[in-house]
């Protein structure tokens, strides 16, 4: 009698896997990539799929994110969740230039998130100019000789930018610059983005020159992160601006995200919800 059991329970058992196995377009998880499983013939990462988290069909809430399987919800007032490959974070996209507005709306180079919206990130008395070939940049089109009065508008040889005008001579508090190879011509060093404080000194993507130095255009509570090897607009990787203190994902510090036990970042801290 225990042996008609056991064999009764074992094809009950082999029953069941099929029927999954059905349910799922006919595919089996050991058919997919590793991390995957098969939901209506389709592999898709329960771990991260709020379609799909944990198993097949189990969808998560408008207000919650798939985390290694888990629908959870757990950002303060004020941050939205949003999805990370392998896990998921706070992020507040009223000033978060990666996630501004909703999740992955990525601000440019030039430009920061003030709001929830991309504003450009150029000093007063500068031009954002975006040449057809290299990335954008801010130009002080009163002193710039090679935006002079406008973007692209290049003053002749041995011509200097005096207030948006290509004239023969510096104006006080300009400062003749060299360039490789061309014409000299007159820099606002105290604001030219190309010449911030010294000729040739250029500042980076989302920065300004103030005062003669380069400066982040974040918010006076964000913090600029660089990636890896430096921003490469061209490849779709920018600098960003966050919030250090709120952000799950650059907590305390840029690229320090929370792990899954601590997942909310409040003060520059990971800590446990609740």
């Amino acid at each position: 009698m225990k042996r008609f059991y056991a064999r009764a329970t074992a094809l009950a058992l082999s029953a069941s896997a099929l029927a999954l196995a059905y349910a799922c377009g006919g595919e089996t998880s050991d058919q997919c990539p590793a991390g995957e499983a098969s939901c209506a013939g389709v592999c898709v990462r329960t771990g991260i799929d709020k379609a799909n988290c944990g198993a097949c069909g189990n969808t998560c809430g408008a207000d919650a994110v798939c985390a290694h399987g888990a629908c959870v919800s757990y950002c303060i007032t004020g941050q939205t969740a949003c999805a990370l490959d392998g896990g998921a974070f706070c992020a507040n996209t009223a000033t978060d230039n990666r996630h501004c507005g909703s999740c992955d709306t990525v601000c440019e180079a030039l430009s920061a998130c003030v709001g929830g919206k991309c504003q450009t990130g150029c000093g007063a008395g500068q031009v954002g100019c975006t040449p057809e070939a290299g990335p954008a940049f801010c130009a002080n089109v009163g002193s710039d000789n090679a935006n002079c009065g406008a973007c692209g508008n290049v003053c002749g040889l041995q011509k200097f930018c005096v207030q948006g005008a290509c004239v023969s001579e510096c104006a006080a508090g300009q400062t003749a610059c060299a360039v490789d190879g061309g014409q000299p011509y007159c820099s606002l060093v105290e604001t030219d983005n190309a010449n911030c404080g010294a000729c040739g000194n250029v500042c980076g993507p989302l920065q300004v020159c103030a005062g003669g130095k380069c400066g982040s255009v974040c918010l006076s509570n964000q913090t600029m992160c660089v990636p890896d090897g430096g921003a490469d607009p061209d490849s779709g990787i920018y600098q960003y601006c966050t919030d250090i203190k709120t952000d799950n994902a650059n907590c305390g510090s840029c690229f320090s995200p929370c792990p899954q036990s601590k997942p909310l970042c409040a003060s520059g801290t990971c800590v446990s919800p609740g």
